[in-house]
């Protein structure tokens, strides 16, 4: 009986012993938090504002190192120009700046080597830097990730401390290169058109086609101020807003370069988009092409190029979207007058 009452006393000495080791090994590898109290006052890590005016975006995950940037003009929003220069996609953007804005705060740590370490903070699973018009800069970075708790640990450099935060409610993991391409060829909302403008072949005033005028409320009228059918204008304006591109041709193989330059060179059609702020944008429209090139895997007359002057690469177009311009009738965009209605 005196065995087993000494063997239950060692067993509760050495629990007890166990324990405190393990909160003194706990209180020297972690350095003190931050008070609670102050903890419950920025009970976000970022207020609503601090990311406005960004003209640079790195973003790295285990699927690449991306960075944009913000050219300034309205013709286009954002940049791609790592691990490729093409036009960029605003929605995972807006994800990555949403996400930013709603990390919560659980407990906050001091910036320390030993604790950047221990939260895996010093080999991240995330990266995000970010620079405002005014020079200033963050880098954040997302370590250690509990899947029990749904919580994770970031640093940011403005903070001078360690966050342990809820759980990232967007997966920003899967984000990828195609995800951050601009896959339509005309990203602009319609209420941002003031004008478009359609030309027959190469643009010069024997070609005009005809010339919409946007007069606010959804009219329009062409530039002789003859008004034309809304709906039907709308119509086609929301057509060609809708057109997304099978591929821009960065790389064009050498045994298609012939068929892809003679594309360019000949437009079949002409068309310029003028933005709110007085920007014009012009698209050259070829015909389908006509031989089958399988290093670019199409097949004859399957597929169109639409090009832009603003942009360094041409748009590789499927030909389900070359019907608004076949279909392209001035007359059936005019709007009779009211009396020959009745004719």
């Amino acid at each position: 009986m005196a065995k087993s009452h000494t063997l239950s006393t060692f067993l509760f000495l050495f629990f007890v012993l166990f324990t405190f080791t393990v909160a003194l090994y706990t209180d020297f590898y972690q350095a003190p938090k931050i008070g609670q109290s102050q903890v419950e006052e920025t009970q976000l890590v970022f207020k609503e504002g601090d990311f406005e005016n960004l003209i640079e975006i790195r973003f790295k995950n285990r699927l690449g190192d991306f960075l944009l940037n913000r050219p300034g003009t309205e013709s286009v929003e954002w940049q791609l120009t790592k691990p490729r220069m093409l036009p960029a996609a605003t929605p995972p953007i807006h994800t990555i700046i949403a996400q930013l804005y709603k990390l919560k705060i659980r407990k906050v740590y001091e910036l320390e080597p030993i604790n950047t370490y221990n939260f895996s903070l010093d080999t991240p699973v995330l990266e995000v830097d970010l620079k405002n018009q005014e020079g200033k800069t963050w880098a954040i970075r997302f370590g250690l990730s509990n899947s029990i708790d749904n919580s994770t640990y970031i640093s940011v450099n403005t903070k001078n401390a360690i966050f342990h935060i809820d759980g990232v409610s967007e997966n920003l993991e899967t984000i990828d290169l195609a995800k951050f391409i601009e896959s339509r060829v005309a990203p602009y909302p319609p209420e941002r058109v003031k004008s478009i403008t359609f030309y027959r072949a190469l643009k010069n005033d024997h070609s005009l086609i005809l010339k919409a005028i946007q007069k606010g409320n959804k009219e329009w009228t062409d530039d002789a101020g003859n008004s034309l059918q809304e709906d039907l204008v709308n119509e086609l304006l929301k057509e060609f807003l809708a057109i997304k591109a099978q591929a821009i041709l960065d790389e064009i193989p050498e045994n298609a370069q012939v068929i892809i330059a003679k594309a360019q060179t000949t437009p079949l059609w002409t068309m310029e988009v003028e933005l709110a702020g007085g920007t014009i944008v012009e698209y050259a429209i070829s015909d389908l092409i006509e031989k089958a090139t399988p290093e670019l895997k199409i097949d004859k007359r399957s597929h169109f190029l639409m090009s832009t002057k603003h942009l360094q690469y041409p748009y590789l177009v499927s030909k389900d979207y070359f019907k608004i311009w076949e279909q392209l009738s001035v007359q059936r965009l005019k709007k009779l007058p009211i009396k020959k209605l009745f004719y």
